[in-house]
């Protein structure tokens, strides 16, 4: 509303008698040209996140989802998103040549704090009717709630143990109690066969995730191809074949009980925050459970019960609607939180929302590093992972060289079941990169060495995989080595992360080719003629770099 009252004020002095008539005066003219198309993008995206902001804290009624007034939401906010956008296409079209410097820096301002405003419109937009739509605003729809335990890797971020189903119509949904996957799954020797893409069979198949053993689904790191196979097993063993399947983890459980602002009571009655939640669950609670693997059975509870009680503030609760679409946002940008739907409309809205848990790079590079657990333990907690990603861009093709780096980091003192019963204290893992499906592949080498495993084609990635074994202390290196073809010197790499309890920490470093110079970076700061992403990774980006030729200017001063 301050600002929606500050750019009256500023489109009322510009559209005042004397300023129109120094607007004749061709230079002065092109800066007040310029302050209107400012002011103007300001008002239409201020108007129309004004109606947002209004209407978002009343789309929870009564314990669900009021969908009419989602649909309402979504009819007033279409029109003053597309007026939003064309003005700010107007700005971005602006001449700044020739304009005083603070005239030029104000529309450059300008552009970068409203372009995701305006972007962001058009999701707000197409979010509303999608919910209403996942909600039960059209007719039923059956859900399957999946939760992931990142002590146990897959590649989606964790093994699901623990499930619900559940029910959406009108807006109101119904959880039913989450269960253990081994109370309902086909043992091996009785798995049936589930239908699965080709790459998901050709990677996984060997492990029966593609069955109704229903424990490995979730070894894809591609959630909309895990989840369509989930589906069809949960079709089978439970006879009712959801067409929604929601994937969470335990981070996504603190942070939905973050954005609720409450605590949770585990079943023995121990009361902890969001920010103690990840740590009671994946760590406390297998200290607390004993030596014996039959003492678990009380970890477990506690799992189910916490998935429960945060289940319901997600789906049935009265939490404040905006910071939870804020938290499930972020959530999904780590990937701990990821809807499909068995409706291709729907999922493409998803995916283009980002809330798929994709990991399709668009035509693009793509950094995904997925570790599979096969050890049977609880390890990963304590496995550091570090990735480094970096690249020389030229005209035609980029080098690239993508590196893991893990280190078990597990103390002493842990129970059997988190260190192994088989294995003690070793983590053996199955580590797949995830890269650009027209690259050129160059070499795997583990610790200098060529690496045990394989590179395979098909569908929207490559994968390049190898196995590691890690006892106690031990780290190891894995390097990836391909070529990238390119048109005109751009070059756009997605840095998707796998859902950890833990973030990985990233670098990333990009130049250009002998002979070239960077001519833009986007996602990343610049250091001299270097693109630089480093610290934690807790969430996709995306960096660009473009490279050119430098030009006479930069060839004298060099």
């Amino acid at each position: 509303d301050r600002a929606r009252t500050l750019l009256e004020t500023a489109s009322g002095r510009l559209d005042a008698p004397h300023v129109r008539l120094a607007a004749a005066v061709p230079l002065l003219g092109r800066s007040l040209d310029a302050e209107r198309d400012v002011a103007r993008a300001g008002s239409s995206a201020a108007d129309a996140v004004a109606v947002l902001a209004a209407a978002v804290p009343g789309v929870r009624a009564n314990g669900g989802v009021d969908v009419e007034a989602l649909r309402l939401l979504s009819q007033r906010l279409g029109p003053l998103g597309e007026q939003a956008a064309a003005d700010m296409a107007e700005l971005r079209s602006a001449p700044t040549a020739l304009t005083p410097p603070f005239v030029a820096a104000g529309v450059r301002d300008a552009r970068q704090a409203l372009g995701p405003v305006v972007a962001g419109l058009d999701s707000a937009d197409e979010g509303a009717r999608l919910a209403a739509a996942l909600l039960g605003g059209d007719g039923p729809r059956n859900l399957l709630v999946a939760l992931g335990n990142n002590a146990e890797l897959r590649g989606t971020g964790g093994y699901v143990a623990t499930f619900a189903t559940g029910r959406a119509a009108g807006g109101r949904l119904a959880i039913d109690p989450f269960k253990d996957v081994l109370s309902v799954y086909d043992p091996p020797g009785r798995q049936r066969k589930v239908p699965a893409p080709p790459e998901y069979v050709e990677d996984y198949g060997a492990s029966l995730a593609d069955t109704t053993l229903f424990r490995e689904w979730t070894m894809s790191p591609d959630v909309p191809d895990a989840a369509s196979v989930a589906a069809g097993a949960a079709g089978l063993l439970l006879g009712r074949t959801p067409d929604l399947v929601v994937l969470l983890d335990v981070p996504a459980l603190a942070g939905v009980v973050r954005a609720a602002g409450t605590d949770v009571t585990l079943p023995d009655g121990t009361v902890v925050t969001a920010d103690e939640l990840t740590e009671a669950l994946l760590v406390d609670s297998y200290a607390a459970a004993g030596e014996q693997v039959q003492e678990q059975d009380a970890r477990r509870a506690a799992l189910r019960a916490a998935a429960g009680a945060t289940v319901s503030r997600l789906l049935t609760g009265d939490t404040a609607a905006l910071p939870l679409v804020r938290e499930l946002g972020r959530l999904a940008r780590g990937r701990h939180f990821a809807v499909w739907s068995a409706r291709p409309p729907e999922q493409q809205e998803l995916e283009r929302l980002g809330l798929a848990g994709s990991a399709d790079p668009e035509g693009d590079d793509l950094s995904l590093v997925s570790v599979n657990n096969l050890s049977v333990n609880k390890l990963d907690y304590y496995v550091q992972r570090t990735v480094e990603v970096s690249a020389t861009v030229g005209l035609e093709a980029v080098d690239v060289v993508q590196r893991v780096i893990l280190e078990n980091r597990a103390p002493d003192g842990l129970v059997p079941y988190v260190v192994g019963l088989d294995t003690p204290e070793r983590s053996s893992e199955r580590v797949e990169f995830s890269f650009a499906a027209d690259a050129e592949f160059v070499s795997l080498r583990e610790d200098g060495a060529v690496a045990e495993g394989g590179v395979r084609e098909g569908g929207e990635r490559r994968r390049a995989f190898s196995f590691v074994d890690l006892g106690q202390g031990e780290r190891t290196e894995l390097e990836l080595r391909y070529r990238v073809p390119v048109e005109g010197g751009r070059y756009r790499l997605h840095l998707v992360p796998q859902a950890l309890a833990r973030d990985a920490d990233l670098r990333v470093e990009i130049e250009a080719a002998d002979g070239l110079t960077l001519a833009q970076v986007v996602g990343a700061s610049r250091a001299g003629d270097v693109a630089v992403r480093q610290g934690p990774w807790s969430e996709r980006e995306l960096v660009e770099v473009r490279v050119a030729r430098p030009s006479l200017w930069q060839r004298l001063r060099g």
